[in-house]
């Protein structure tokens, strides 16, 4: 994603915001599902001494309980309202599964026991299994053009 938004035309307002904002960390911002393996490998590396920023894990949150809205107001809204007032309600398990995890995380910061990194990690994976399983109705229909 970072270099397609590097070979776009400098004219495009996509490429300029990305100039001028990420010219620092352009190359460290991870996208789409990889963001749940950037996550594991970060617990992984954090495992012992190392302080365990929560950020991430509450963005993953925010992200999936705004999903669940996107997809609510898509139930109300759109064409295929049966496909996304199901997506909506199986993106609530997501949202209670994120909000789970960021416990986990923050339980892990006081306690720092493989235990609990171990749980994170588990979470993490079943939530990315989860939402891979959820999405591919979504990604289908993307497929064919008729996603509204």
């Amino acid at each position: 994603m970072s270099g397609c938004l590097r070979n776009c035309r400098p004219d495009n307002p996509v490429y300029a915001y990305w100039s001028i904002y990420n010219s620092k960390n352009g190359d460290d911002i991870v996208f789409g599902m990889d963001f749940y393996k950037v996550l594991i490998e970060y617990i992984k590396i954090c495992v012992g001494d190392l302080y365990v920023d929560g950020r991430p894990f509450y963005l993953l949150y925010d992200h999936k309980r705004l999903m669940q809205y996107r997809m609510e107001y898509l139930a109300n809204n759109g064409v295929h309202k049966n496909l996304y007032k199901k997506l909506s309600e199986d993106y609530k398990d997501l949202v209670e599964q994120a909000e789970t995890l960021q416990l986990f995380v923050q339980k892990y910061k006081v306690a720092k026991r493989d235990t609990l990194a171990s749980k994170i990690i588990n979470c993490l994976q079943s939530m990315e299994m989860k939402e891979v399983e959820i999405l591919k109705p979504l990604v289908d229909l993307c497929n064919y053009g008729d996603i509204l």
